[in-house]
Order: C-alpha cells, then structure tokens, then sequence
C-alpha cells in the first residue's frame, strides 16, 4: 500500500485592491527554503511556489513592491505551508494540525 497524497492547502491573500490565489509549499519546496542562505532567494521561491509564478515574476514582483507587501504575502504563505504559527494561536501549542478549528 503507498502512501496517500494530500493535496496542497489553498487559500488567497489579497495585495492593494487584489485578491490571488496561494498555495501551500510542498514539502521538497519547505526544505529547499530552509536551506537557503541568503533570505533573497528563499524569498522568490516562497513567491514563485506559492502563487504559482515564474521565479523571474517573482523577482520583478519582488523588486518593485512595498517591503511590507512583500512580507505579508510571505507570511500568508509560510502560514499556509504551516512553517510559522499562525496568527493568534499560541506558537507553543501542539498537536494534530487537522484537530484545530478554524475561526
């Protein structure tokens, strides 16, 4: 028997007066993140994987955005892959992520 694929999490985030679509990285992409070493290039994969563009949109993107933006969609995503706590909930709290409810 092999293992089930989960398909990954969606949601949208939204940038001036646009909603997009995210996605969740997969795990390949979360640890290709981590292993960066510079923060520029873990930045454009988490904006090309996680709204499903090109690594050179997301440089463009990137370059020519308000930092804050830019943080934000990176938040959006990271919380999406479930990589940093969501906002609101204890960053201590464990346990199974599919018994938390949403609010």
């Amino acid at each position: 028997m092999g293992l089930p694929v989960l398909p990954l999490a969606r949601g949208s985030f939204t940038i001036g007066d646009e909603t997009i679509p995210i996605r969740s990285l997969s795990r390949d992409e979360a640890l290709r993140v981590v292993n960066f070493e510079d923060i520029a290039s873990a930045e454009v994969l988490v904006i090309s994987a996680g709204t499903d563009v090109s690594e050179d949109e997301a440089i463009a993107w990137r370059k020519a955005t308000d930092s804050g933006a830019v943080s934000a969609l990176m938040d959006a995503v990271m919380e999406l892959s479930g990589l940093i706590p969501k906002a609101g909930l204890d960053p201590k709290r464990t346990g199974n992520a599919n018994s938390s409810k949403a609010s």
